[in-house]
């Protein structure tokens, strides 16, 4: 409601009514010419951006960045069609993030019942290597089933760690003959170090963690004197070979 067009009526307070039916005006519109040259960033920004990267933007976002936030620039690109606009992080390449986060879900669903499975064997015995017979097969498939997962991650970890060594070398190639602690590319080459490190660390525990899973495989089977305990092993003394 227009409020304050209504005639011989003042504000006087917070709780004054203004009745549209006296109203002069109900609804008012600010005009095209006004809406155009309308920035509610002030003078910082431009009111109108053209195609690409919008650097006036990126300074007006650092300048005002208080909390030291980090920002990711990226494409956000849409897939318009009549009535229908489309974000395309739904149109990745391989699978879209709600598939992501289904296979993640399912992956995580498979370790719980690992661990649910080893629960009910300590329960029982002490030891994995009387387990009974009849929960053999259950834990066997399940120790697969979740090393196969593993290595599934392994994978793409050590994809992705090759991807940061490749960007860090690019931009080591930029700063080269220069401190690069007072370069521009500082936060990115320690970004990207940083990340190498945690995916270097989750790949170790992630391999651990399979070693105990092949170990845990043998005992059930009762095999686990004939497992091999280093990672380099000789087929000569190896009973199996």
């Amino acid at each position: 409601m227009s409020g304050m067009k209504n005639e011989t009526e003042q504000l006087t307070n917070a709780t004054t009514h203004f009745d549209p039916l006296k109203s002069h005006i109900n609804f008012t519109c600010l005009s095209e010419s006004i809406l155009w040259d309308l920035n509610p960033f002030g003078n910082d920004l431009p009111v109108t951006f053209e195609s690409g990267i919008m650097e006036k933007m990126i300074e007006y976002k650092a300048i005002r960045n208080m909390d030291s936030k980090t920002f990711v620039l990226m494409f956000d690109g849409k897939k318009v069609k009549r009535g229908v606009d489309v974000d395309l992080l739904g149109f990745e390449k391989d699978m879209t993030l709600q598939q992501s986060q289904e296979v993640r879900d399912q992956d995580i669903e498979a370790l719980r019942s690992l661990e649910i499975t080893v629960n009910q064997i300590q329960e029982t015995t002490n030891d994995v290597f009387l387990t009974p017979k009849d929960m053999k097969a259950n834990v066997l498939n399940q120790l697969k089933a979740t090393n196969i997962i593993l290595s599934r991650h392994l994978h793409e970890l050590r994809n992705l760690k090759c991807k940061k060594e490749y960007a860090l070398n690019k931009l080591m190639e930029k700063v080269d003959g220069v401190d690069r602690r007072k370069s521009k590319f500082a936060f990115s080459i320690d970004l990207c170090k940083t990340n190498i490190w945690k995916i270097e660390n989750v790949i170790e525990q992630i391999t651990n963690f399979q070693k105990c899973l092949c170990k845990t495989g043998a005992f059930v089977n009762g095999v686990g004197h004939l497992y091999a305990k280093l990672n380099i092993i000789n087929f000569e003394n190896q009973q199996n070979f």
